[in-house]
C-alpha cells in the first residue's frame, strides 16, 4: 500500500506551494483503486462456483488473473452474498490461478 505524503514546512514560499502540490497528487493516486490491491495465489477453481476470500474489505472494483496452470477461463458468475469480503469464481475447468484484486 503506498502511504500518503507528508509536507514539509520550510518557510519558502515556493517550496512549501512544490510540497503542497504533492500532497494533492499523492492523495489523488493513493484514492485511484488499482493501486489499493490484494494479491491472492494458489487459488483454485472448478466448473462449480467457488467462493474466493479477497480482503480487501470493500467491494472490488475488478480483478485480474496473474498466473494461472492450465487453460481456462475465469468469470464471475453471480454476485457474493458479501461482496466486501469474497467474490464467487468459476472456470471453465480445473485451474489454479493467482488473482489481483483491486
Amino acid at each position: 500500500m503506498v502511504n500518503q505524503f507528508s509536507p514539509r514546512l520550510t518557510k519558502n514560499v515556493t517550496s512549501d506551494q512544490n510540497f503542497k502540490d504533492l500532497e494533492t497528487l499523492s492523495v489523488q493516486i493513493i484514492r485511484g483503486r488499482l493501486l489499493q490491491n490484494v494479491l491472492v495465489e494458489g487459488v483454485q477453481l472448478d466448473t462449480t462456483v467457488s467462493t474466493v476470500s479477497h480482503t480487501l474489505d470493500r467491494r472490488p472494483q475488478g480483478w485480474f488473473i496473474i498466473r494461472k496452470n492450465a487453460n481456462a477461463d475465469v468469470w464471475e458468475p453471480s454476485d457474493s452474498a458479501s461482496p466486501t469480503k469474497v467474490i464467487n469464481l468459476q472456470a471453465s475447468s480445473p485451474v489454479t490461478v493467482d488473482i489481483i484484486f483491486f
